[in-house]
């Protein structure tokens, strides 16, 4: 087992997550915008009440799809920001001028969601929020290629432009922004990216088991490789840029690091082509917010290079 471990964190979260406008993502119209359209540059607004007044670390934000499949782009992007106003404008950079942040930064977005369930974003760099203003989430999602709906309900405002190359300003759509979950204490896992296929032509594929809970036991699988073969679970702490990483210069063709590889653990595969790294996570209240990412290396003979790669998981601890 891999014993999660941390020196030292600035502080330590309650166990929360902000729903807006409800915990509900069974419900609501299923809106095209922004992840089912072409080119999108998409704000929305969150009100200082709807997270509780109060200063918290926002480490996770998850939203509803209406459809299941693996949604897959080109470059995305998410920037949270503070605004005093409270209402948007219709141009874009003045609700983003209190200091926007680049929660999420990456060349090329692939988003494994489920139906009807809350799906999370890879928020990459967490934002500070200082409990007085509002708060603006931006998304600029571009080169669709697969997409889904989102959920929304009639409550929150929305700022959007298709066909973005750049404009300064976009069209209010008044209250018809996406339902959001904000999280800044609990648990959530979730899959992002993929990996490149093997000799097989089948792709090794992560999942999760158990919960990222303190105290709790957490599964890091993989499926789709060689029977018994040998592999490498990798751990790190960020997939930002300047990850995905293309390995096709050391022959590795189609294949990426999504993440920093700080920890790794070799195993077997079982006859089946699966294998699993146990994380026991520790009772401390502590590690509510670490974020750990994770992705899987092994050996195939017939793959170019001689190796193959996942896709990547991203396990945030929380209560």
């Amino acid at each position: 087992h891999l014993i999660v471990c941390v020196l030292s964190l600035s502080a330590t979260l309650s166990a929360q997550s902000f729903y807006i406008p409800t915990n509900t993502p069974t419900v609501g119209t299923a809106n095209a915008f922004p992840f089912n359209t072409t080119n999108m540059r998409y704000q929305a607004l969150i009100r200082a009440t709807e997270l509780g007044s109060t200063p918290v670390l926002i480490r996770g934000f998850s939203l509803a799809p209406s459809t299941s499949g693996t949604l897959e782009y080109g470059p995305v992007t998410m920037k949270m920001a503070h605004l005093a106003s409270p209402t948007l404008s219709t141009t874009f950079d003045t609700n983003l001028a209190a200091g926007a942040v680049t929660t999420m930064d990456v060349p090329a977005f692939v988003w494994p969601v489920t139906a009807n369930t809350w799906m999370d974003i890879d928020l990459q760099t967490p934002f500070v929020y200082n409990g007085v203003d509002n708060v603006v989430v931006e998304f600029l999602v571009t080169n669709r290629v697969t997409g889904a709906a989102m959920r929304r309900d009639a409550t929150n405002q929305r700022v959007y432009l298709g066909s973005y190359t750049g404009q300064l300003t976009g069209t209010d759509g008044g209250l018809t922004a996406f339902k959001m979950r904000v999280i800044t204490g609990d648990a959530s896992t979730a899959t992002f990216g993929r990996g490149c296929p093997g000799s097989t032509q089948l792709t090794p594929t992560v999942s999760f088991t158990g919960t990222s809970q303190i105290g709790q036991n957490l599964g890091h699988n993989v499926n789709n490789l060689l029977p018994t073969a040998l592999c490498i679970a990798a751990f790190g702490f960020t997939s930002a840029p300047p990850f995905p990483i293309d390995l096709t210069f050391i022959g590795l063709t189609g294949c990426k690091a999504y993440i920093d590889f700080v920890v790794t653990f070799a195993t077997i595969a079982d006859p089946a082509g699966t294998a699993t790294v146990g994380i026991a996570i520790p009772a401390d209240p502590a590690l509510v917010g670490f974020l750990l990412y994770s992705q899987w290396i092994a050996l195939d003979g017939g793959a170019a290079g001689g190796l193959t790669t996942s896709n990547y998981g991203r396990a945030l601890v929380g209560n």
